[in-house]
């Protein structure tokens, strides 16, 4: 049983990174079509980058269950980390759960930068367009 849930949450935790990954890809897509002023593609970017978001709470979901599983068959609380996981988790697990969970902090972190950057991006697009409408005399 142990074997199978510590399996079982790797699993879970190479999903969360590709989907991270992917979510990654889709704001540094949206992050060229901003800066590019390619704004015609702004919606499709949009549209790409909820689908991104909802893979990301899908795969999340699962993985919690998967860690309170491989938690529980560990002899730890349902509530328990990544991190409390691989201490307590014989190798290789303790290790293969701490790079996961290494990559998992830097590929949020990315996910954070990138989404900040993007919402500078659009806020000064929507300055800029607020300017020009009322040099040319349209009310905002």
């Amino acid at each position: 049983m142990t074997r199978g849930a510590l399996e079982r949450l790797a699993r879970c935790l190479d999903d969360q990174l590709t989907v991270l990954r992917h979510l990654c890809f889709k704001f540094e897509v949206q992050e060229i079509v901003l800066s590019g002023g390619r704004h015609q593609w702004l919606n499709e970017t949009t549209a790409e980058l909820e689908r991104a978001v909802r893979g990301v709470h899908d795969t999340d979901r699962v993985l919690r269950d998967a860690l309170a599983k491989g938690a529980v068959a560990l002899g730890l609380s349902p509530e328990a980390t990544v991190r409390e996981v691989a201490e307590v988790a014989p190798e290789p697990w303790g290790y293969i759960f701490g790079q996961h969970r290494e990559e998992l902090q830097r590929s949020v972190a990315r996910v954070a930068q990138l989404s900040r950057t993007n919402r500078q991006l659009l806020h000064r697009g929507h300055a800029a367009t607020t300017s020009a409408l009322q040099f040319l005399g349209a009310e905002v």
